[in-house]
C-alpha cells in the first residue's frame, strides 16, 4: 500500500479525483467502460461533488457501492442517498449503470439481490473507500468471521454492526479485491493513529483489501 500525505482540503479532493479520472481514462481506453465501487460517509462528499463537475463521457460509466444501510427509517443513512446527492444528481450516468443496493425492504432480500447484480462485473477497474477509527471500511468490522470469503460470497447481510444502524449489507473482502486499483480517501487528525496501524500492516479489516495494480491511501490530517 502507498500512503500519500496530504498537506489541505483542496489538494486532497484534487488529487482523489485526479486518481479516480486517471483510473477512468485507463479503463475506458482499454475495455470501453469503467466500473467504480463508491463508499459513503463524510470525507468523500468533497471529492464526488468535485468529480461531477470534470468532462466525462458518463455514458460509459458503471457505479457500484462497497456497502449500504437499512433506513431505520430515516433515509439520510443511506450511502446512495449521499452519493446521488454530491454527485449522481448532477451527471448523465444511465440510471441502468448506478447499481443500488436496495436495502429498503431488508438486508437479506438485498444481499440476495446483489449477489445477482454483481455477477455482471468480473473485476473492478476502482474502488474507494474510506477508513473508520476502529480499522473497518465499508461495514467490514473487527471480528467479523471471515465464512463469506471462503465461500466466495460477494455481498451479504450484516445483522448486528458494532455501528447504528444495526442492519447492513457489505461487499465481501475477496469481491472488493477483485479490482485493479484501490483507493482509500482518510481525513481528519483522529484517523492517524489507524493509518499508521494500516501502514505497519496490523490486522485490521482494512489491512485485507488490496488491488491487483496497486492500493493508495491518500490521508489529509489536519481538518
Amino acid at each position: 500500500m502507498e500512503t500519500i500525505y496530504i498537506n489541505s482540503t483542496d489538494e486532497f479532493i484534487e488529487t482523489a479525483v485526479l486518481n479516480i479520472a486517471a483510473a477512468a481514462e485507463r479503463a475506458i481506453r482499454n475495455s470501453g467502460s469503467f466500473n467504480i465501487v463508491l463508499s459513503g460517509g463524510e470525507t468523500p462528499g468533497p471529492v464526488y461533488r468535485y468529480l461531477a463537475k470534470q468532462n466525462f463521457d458518463w455514458s460509459l460509466w458503471h457505479v457500484w457501492f462497497a456497502d449500504e444501510r437499512k433506513p431505520d427509517p430515516d433515509e439520510s443513512v443511506l450511502n446512495w442517498k449521499m452519493v446521488d446527492e454530491t454527485f449522481l444528481n448532477a451527471v448523465s450516468i444511465p440510471a441502468a449503470q448506478v447499481h443500488r443496493i436496495n436495502t429498503e425492504e431488508g438486508v437479506n432480500k438485498a444481499a440476495e439481490q446483489y449477489n445477482l447484480e454483481l455477477q455482471k462485473v468480473n473485476e473492478f477497474d476502482l474502488v474507494v473507500l474510506g477508513l473508520g477509527e476502529d480499522g473497518h471500511t465499508a461495514s467490514l468490522f473487527s471480528g467479523m468471521d471471515h465464512n463469506n470469503d471462503k465461500k466466495k460470497i460477494a455481498a451479504f447481510p450484516v445483522l448486528q454492526s458494532p455501528k447504528p444502524p444495526l442492519h447492513r449489507v457489505t461487499m465481501s473482502i475477496s469481491r472488493l479485491c477483485n479490482a485493479k486499483e484501490i483507493l482509500f480517501l482518510v481525513s481528519g487528525i483522529a484517523k492517524r493513529k489507524i493509518v499508521r496501524a494500516l501502514e505497519e500492516k496490523k490486522e485490521i479489516p482494512a489491512s485485507y483489501i488490496k488491488g491487483h495494480i496497486s492500493t493508495k491511501l491518500l490521508y489529509f490530517q489536519s481538518q
